[in-house]
Parts: C-alpha cells; sequence; structure tokens
C-alpha cells in the first residue's frame, strides 16, 4: 500500500500507511526505500516481486507475464488475487484523496526522508 501511495502521489494515503508499517516493524529506512528503485532496497526476491506487481499494475494495470512468473514463485494464486485486487482499491483511494483534496490528520508523516548515514 505505501508503493501505490507513493506512485500515486496520495500523500494521505503514504502517511497512513507509514504509521501501520512502523506497528507492524518497518523501518524508517525500509519505508523510505519504497519510494525508491526496486534494485536500490535490499528486498527479499518475494518482496522485489511484491513490490514490481504494484509498478506493473499503476504503470498500465496489468502484471506483466515477467512478473506473474516471478511473483507466483512466491505467493499462491490466491494470494495473487488478494495482492491485485487490494493496490487496485489503494490505486482508486488514492485518486478519491489527490482529486478531493484530503488533508493529512494531525500526527500522520509525509513523505519520507533519505536516511542520513552513520
Amino acid at each position: 500500500m505505501l508503493r501505490m501511495g507513493w506512485n500515486c502521489q496520495s500523500v494521505y494515503e503514504f502517511g497512513q500507511h507509514t504509521l501501520i508499517a512502523q506497528a507492524e516493524g518497518m523501518t524508517d529506512e525500509e519505508i523510505y526505500l519504497v519510494t525508491r528503485p526496486i534494485p536500490e532496497g535490499n528486498w527479499t526476491p518475494a518482496e522485489a516481486a511484491l513490490l514490481q506487481v504494484v509498478d506493473d499494475l499503476y504503470s498500465d494495470d496489468c502484471v506483466s507475464d515477467a512478473t506473474w512468473d516471478e511473483a507466483v514463485s512466491h505467493f499462491s494464486e490466491a494470494e495473487m488475487v488478494h495482492l491485485i485486487a487490494a493496490s487496485g482499491c489503494y490505486r482508486m483511494v488514492s485518486g478519491l484523496l489527490n482529486s478531493t483534496g484530503v488533508e493529512r490528520d494531525e500526527g500522520v508523516p509525509g513523505w519520507p526522508t533519505a536516511p542520513t548515514p552513520p
């Protein structure tokens, strides 16, 4: 959902899901890397496939054959259907939020910043 929010440039969507991601244990660096090209992250093959599915759907509303083949090596077909449906729903929600100008609630973060090197 972070990736689709980023792709759609829905700061409300991204911010809300940043809070959820943090609660689930995602680091600030991982959240930032969701906004970068896939090879920049240290993703597992399954995570990279998931991000590519979202990118394909955002790009032209269809998961490419190559992306599908990679993704089904990590996820069942039922999980793929769920991923595609959820991604599509969040694309629609992002469009609604952007179009209606919904502002972030107090305390909800905006876009992430690049982590500072140690």
